[in-house]
């Protein structure tokens, strides 16, 4: 799939929203994969085309590991307070 600008999105957008083509259609038109153009679709009808304006964040090793980390503790004092509830 080629990277689409905002301006690009929001046509393709429109063209699904207004009028009524379908997602195989546009991915045919446009060379895109359809599971990715139906996400995408999916997502600015969800949150709007200012969804388009938001960058993707970079997060580093160490702050994936931290959350990993505390993600898992989390699930294991959730699972220990279902067991107990058991008991």
């Amino acid at each position: 799939m080629s990277k689409f600008n905002k301006e690009q999105k929001i046509e393709i957008y429109r063209k699904w929203k207004d009028e009524k083509i379908s997602i195989s259609q546009l991915s045919k038109a446009y060379k895109m994969n359809l599971a990715n153009l139906d996400y995408m679709l999916r997502l600015i009808d969800m949150h709007g085309t200012n969804i388009l304006n938001t960058r993707k964040r970079v997060y580093s090793k160490k702050f994936k590991e931290q959350t990993i980390e505390q993600a898992i503790f989390r699930f294991k004092s959730i699972s220990v307070n279902i067991c107990s509830n058991f008991s």
